[in-house]
């Protein structure tokens, strides 16, 4: 005998004909191996009731509530699923916003702090880009610069620490910087040919002290490297286009390449300084000063081989290559 077996419409006449016939119900139980109480139970019901099959449970939403919360997800991916859910009043719950998310392979990743590139910007990278690919023959006498500021915290101010059983996490009372302002800006000039120069700036960059410091510390160190012609990069910062900066380019007669903007992508100084962070905060999250942290920062600098300088330079035509192919937006 077999429980639980689906009865169909031409086993229920068969029951029904054998009945008529004389078959006592537990032979006839027997011969379609179901039991005999399922025999009885089709023969109380009549002769006239088909078989309904069963679906399963009815699914919480419909499918065009889950496209729509779908869509709303998509226009708003940093809001919470809390909010979601308070967006389809009784309609669907969090608990239901997230078997959808789930069942779509949905995953909350890390949003990339970058600026939206509008019409002009895009116009902007694709003349860089054209210039770039024209001139590929000149890439190994461009002089990549960028600043970046590191804090004793760490790149993003970690706020965890290792904690044993039954004792006081000391994350807090160890902390340096409790508001994560300290810390201390490093300028990066390098080339195909490795990192020219790295040097902390004291003061706050302004127009006239990156002036001077053009004159009085990196041009210096770049024409020592090269005995020839360079071509120099720098962005669109407000020091950088200053009109005091202007005048010493000229006096000092270097013309800069012209950068478009909102284009860290595009520069290889944004991947040398993920290496070096990587580096300086690989043994320690958090610097007791900023004499630490420099001088972690330069000894990790300085020890950049040449060849990750050249790969790096090496991979821009392949970057602008991908920009194009993402209609001049960011690579990735």
């Amino acid at each position: 005998m077999v429980r639980g077996k689906q009865i169909t419409d031409k086993e229920r006449e068969s029951i029904h004909r054998m009945a008529a016939d004389g078959v006592v119900g537990r032979r006839i139980a027997q011969l379609l191996g179901i039991s005999k109480t399922c025999v009885y139970r089709i023969l109380r019901d009549g002769p006239g009731k088909k078989v309904t099959n069963k679906r399963g449970p009815k699914p919480s939403v419909s499918a065009r509530i889950e496209r729509r919360v779908v869509a709303e997800i998509r226009k708003r991916p940093r809001v919470g699923l809390g909010k979601i859910a308070a967006l389809f009043v009784n309609e669907v719950s969090e608990s239901t916003v997230r078997r959808i998310v789930a069942a779509r392979g949905m995953t909350r990743k890390k949003a990339t702090r970058r600026p939206v590139l509008r019409e002009q910007h895009r116009s902007a990278r694709l003349e860089f880009g054209f210039w770039l690919l024209r001139n590929n023959d000149v890439i190994d006498q461009i002089v990549w610069t960028d600043e970046k500021r590191f804090l004793l915290d760490g790149p993003d101010g970690y706020t965890y620490a290792w904690a044993e059983p039954d004792r006081e996490a000391q994350g807090d009372q160890a902390k340096a910087d409790p508001y994560g302002k300290r810390g201390i800006m490093v300028h990066l000039a390098m080339s195909a040919g490795g990192v020219i120069s790295v040097e902390r700036l004291h003061s706050p960059v302004t127009g006239r002290s990156y002036a001077d410091f053009l004159s009085n510390t990196l041009l210096p160190r770049i024409r020592a490297r090269f005995s020839g012609d360079f071509l120099f990069q720098h962005d669109n910062a407000p020091p950088h286009r200053a009109r005091i900066t202007r005048v010493r380019f000229e006096e000092e007669g270097v013309v800069p390449i012209s950068w478009p903007p909102y284009s860290p992508d595009l520069n290889p100084v944004e991947n040398l300084w993920a290496l070096i962070s990587s580096k300086v905060y690989r043994a320690s999250v958090y610097f007791e000063n900023e004499e630490l942290l420099w001088e972690s920062v330069r000894r990790a600098t300085i020890a950049v081989p040449e060849e990750i300088c050249r790969n790096l330079v090496n991979s821009l035509p392949d970057r602008v290559e991908a920009t194009a192919r993402n209609g001049w937006g960011y690579a990735k």
